[in-house]
């Protein structure tokens, strides 16, 4: 008879670091070491010259005065404070990884060594409150900023009289929310707003205008880029209350989209709202939709109006098929037009015209 013996090797190495409890970082009590044997609490708060570092699930680390910091995983929660300098050191591998919530809420912008570089999670957040560059954070993306998760959240939120910063030019999201949490209505400046004049952002996930926010926020697309429009990948939500200005060349969605609030738009630029998803997509929501030019683009699917849709210049069909009922028309005003219905791109269903103008009506049914 053999005897076989297995020995599992630990994940951790001495000087190893975690939290014990929720706290501020420079104090020892917030933080556990191992040994080579246990956990063991601390004799000294974790910096770059440690070993690896995780807030574990359930605590939340708050920094309040200037750190250096490698190989941080956060499973809790880790905020900085007001003011202070956060400095991500570049070490092996992956120097600062988001499985839970990362606050950047100082004042100061995150420090990052040549070469340091950050990642998400699947349900990793960032929340970004202030006004310091959001642009690092696009550049120092671990593998680049195109491969992050889109199920990982991206949160601008307004606490105070600070601007919280977007990056646009070339920008890649997650799931993206624009909320306000501040006692008065949030009018994002240009800084806080998709304002690209080169490469418009991209958003892999959904576009929350509103979020949880306790107040309304009006967000701003002004991107004038001769191409693309913006890309949103995922659905698109306006809360009510709140307002998405569709200015600039407008936006490609291939999700569906809600309004509780309103889309607006400008007399300015092309304006349009393009549906181009190869599943089928929906319009829904009670709120004030003002539609200047919508597309359908689709290799395939649907978009089913579960609200009246009003067109106000051009509505174009190259692919897919939009769905009304009597209920829920589409309507072109007398200054509007229809350009490419064809038997691949039609309305299934009513289309209203207003006007003494030839018009004709792009409907069909099947193909």
């Amino acid at each position: 008879m053999f005897s076989i013996c297995i020995h599992f090797l630990s994940a951790q190495a001495i000087g190893d670091y975690r939290s014990a409890a929720t706290g501020n970082w420079n104090v020892v009590t917030t933080w556990q070491t191992w040994n080579g044997s246990a956990w063991i609490a601390a004799s000294a708060t974790p910096n770059n010259t440690n070993g690896a570092i995780t807030i574990q699930t359930g605590h939340t680390v708050t920094i309040n005065a200037a750190l250096t910091v490698d190989e941080v995983t956060v499973n809790g929660i880790m905020n900085t404070s007001a003011g202070i300098v956060l400095t991500i050191f570049n070490g092996t591998g992956v120097d600062l990884q988001i499985n839970g919530t990362f606050g950047d809420q100082s004042t100061a912008s995150i420090s990052w060594n040549a070469g340091a570089t950050w990642q998400m999670g699947a349900v990793g957040t960032l929340v970004k409150t202030t006004a310091s560059s959001s642009n690092l954070w696009q550049s120092n993306y671990q593998g680049g900023i195109a491969t992050i998760p889109s199920t990982s959240t991206w949160i601008i939120r307004k606490v105070n009289a600070q601007q919280p910063a977007v990056s646009t030019t070339g920008a890649v999201y997650p799931n993206l929310t624009i909320e306000n949490n501040n006692a008065a209505a949030w009018t994002v400046p240009a800084g806080s707003s998709f304002t690209a004049t080169t490469s418009s952002p991209t958003v892999k996930g959904n576009l929350n205008v509103g979020g949880s926010g306790t107040n309304t926020v009006d967000f701003l697309m002004n991107c004038t880029s001769a191409a693309p429009v913006v890309t949103l990948l995922g659905d698109v939500f306006i809360k009510a209350g709140c307002t998405l200005r569709n200015n600039g060349n407008g936006f490609d969605m291939a999700g569906d989209l809600t309004v509780n609030g309103t889309i607006s738009y400008d007399a300015n630029d092309a304006r349009k709202i393009i549906f181009s998803g190869s599943n089928n997509q929906t319009i829904s929501g009670p709120g004030l939709l003002n539609i200047y030019d919508l597309s359908l683009a689709k290799s395939t699917g649907t978009v089913t109006l579960n609200r009246p849709v009003t067109v106000d210049n051009l509505c174009t069909f190259t692919g897919g098929v939009m769905i009304t009922t009597s209920t829920n028309l589409l309507t072109i005003p007398s200054a509007g037009t229809v350009a490419g219905a064809n038997n691949a791109s039609f309305v299934s269903g009513p289309v209203r015209y207003y006007g003494n103008n030839a018009f004709t009506f792009p409907i069909g049914k099947n193909a």
